[in-house]
């Protein structure tokens, strides 16, 4: 199976219940090249907690001036149609984003946490941050970003490249990887 688009996306939250995006990277991919990418911070309705701050180190001054989600949607929406959307732990993102993107229907869903899994079932933990140390993949996009982990820029780029490599591992094991059919890559998770 040929993917033409994917879109690696990683969204940070406020801490509130339902989660509120303060921090979304979005970036393109079209046969396994990087045409484009972007990061927005996001001013929420409600204010960031302190729970969350010192997870990703968003603070609520940082959002101050930003725009609200809505005043984005149309250019995040040119970024995401008719791709595959990857992300670690791929049902977090897709919830939030059927709240934020309800006409949105991605082609299909690729979750590097489920393939992980599949692919290196001996790994002791699945975590992004861990499969990035233990790969030792960080210096591959390292360059391109200007966060760290736990940040949206990091952890989409984190993903995407631990999705490549993974394609490279899986070969190598001989491993069928990312058909649909095995639930790496789904049209519905739900």
């Amino acid at each position: 199976m040929n993917i033409k688009n994917i879109v690696s996306i990683d969204i940070e939250g406020n801490g509130a219940s339902p989660a509120e995006i303060i921090e979304i990277s979005v970036i393109k991919v079209r046969e396994n090249k990087i045409i484009k990418d972007k990061t927005w911070l996001i001013k929420p309705e409600k204010p960031v907690s302190k729970y969350v701050t010192d997870i990703h180190g968003i603070r609520n001054e940082d959002l101050i001036g930003k725009p609200f989600f809505s005043e984005i949607k149309d250019e995040i929406l040119d970024y995401v149609r008719n791709s595959v959307l990857l992300s670690h732990n791929v049902s977090v993102e897709k919830n939030i984003l059927n709240r934020y993107l309800p006409e949105w229907e991605p082609l299909g869903f690729i979750d590097t946490l489920t393939a992980s899994k599949k692919i290196l079932p001996n790994t002791k933990s699945f975590s992004l941050t861990n499969l990035v140390k233990e790969l030792e993949i960080e210096n591959l996009f390292i360059n391109k970003v200007n966060k760290k982990a736990h940040r949206a820029e990091y952890d989409a780029y984190a993903a995407l490249y631990l999705y490549f490599e993974l394609l490279k591992i899986a070969k190598k094991k001989g491993i069928a990887f990312l058909g649909y059919e095995d639930n790496m890559v789904q049209k519905k998770l739900f």
